[in-house]
């Protein structure tokens, strides 16, 4: 049976601003409501039956589930700070590779993350040569003055969905061509634990550059979700 996780922010209080649209792709990935996650008050059970004691301003809440169920829950203070991110490496995806749900195998995407050259270092996903995502957020990019997104990432993301629903930002198509030649001059990576502008980098040859060539087995061995 498929395994699916969703990851989500908890804040002081047991908010948790994007429960819609955790709920929703839990929906729209198992093709029905389930009852075991149908409503926030659910969320926020399971927030407090697995609270840990330190406290602390931002919680991750991290579920396990396939259509039999929740598996696993898991609630853990946020501490990544996403803003020690100092590059993007470019790094092109197989043509076929799909991540259009929230699945718990993430073998590929988990490769090409401990690849990386650090821990500052982040790989921007490409496809066909345009721009999707991360490995772990999806990407907003400024140009006079306004937010956009990539208009076909791998995975549509809860923030990025409820930014687009709000007029926020906007898709649009992104080349990586376009990228390189400067169309946009800053970039932001969000997802749900971390809403847009909490790090943003300014689009340079500093901080955007591509993998070097590797063996072609790195990334086309890998299962096709």
């Amino acid at each position: 049976m498929i395994r699916y996780i969703e990851t989500i922010s908890v804040e002081r209080g047991a908010a948790i601003p994007l429960a819609e649209y955790h709920l929703q792709r839990v929906r729209e990935t198992l093709g029905e409501e389930p009852d075991f996650l149908r409503s926030e008050e659910q969320l926020v059970r399971l927030f407090r039956a697995n609270r840990p004691a330190e406290e602390a301003g931002q919680y991750k809440l991290r579920l396990v589930y396939s259509a039999a169920g929740i598996e696993e829950v898991s609630v853990t203070p946020y501490t990544y700070d996403i803003r020690r991110v100092r590059r993007l490496q470019l790094v092109e995806l197989p043509s076929d590779y799909r991540y259009d749900r929230k699945y718990l195998d993430r073998e590929l995407l988990d490769r090409i993350a401990a690849s990386l050259p650090d821990h500052e270092t982040v790989a921007l996903l490409t496809q066909g040569g345009r721009v999707t995502d991360t490995t772990f957020t999806n990407v907003c990019l400024r140009r006079d003055g306004r937010w956009e997104t990539p208009d076909r990432p791998l995975l549509e993301g809860t923030r990025r969905r409820s930014y687009l629903d709000a007029g926020a930002i906007s898709a649009v198509p992104v080349s990586v061509s376009e990228l390189l030649a400067g169309r946009w001059r800053e970039i932001s990576l969000i997802n749900a634990m971390n809403p847009l502008g909490r790090m943003i980098l300014p689009i340079t040859s500093a901080t955007l550059f591509v993998a070097p060539d590797e063996p072609s087995e790195s990334l086309d061995e890998a299962p096709v979700e």
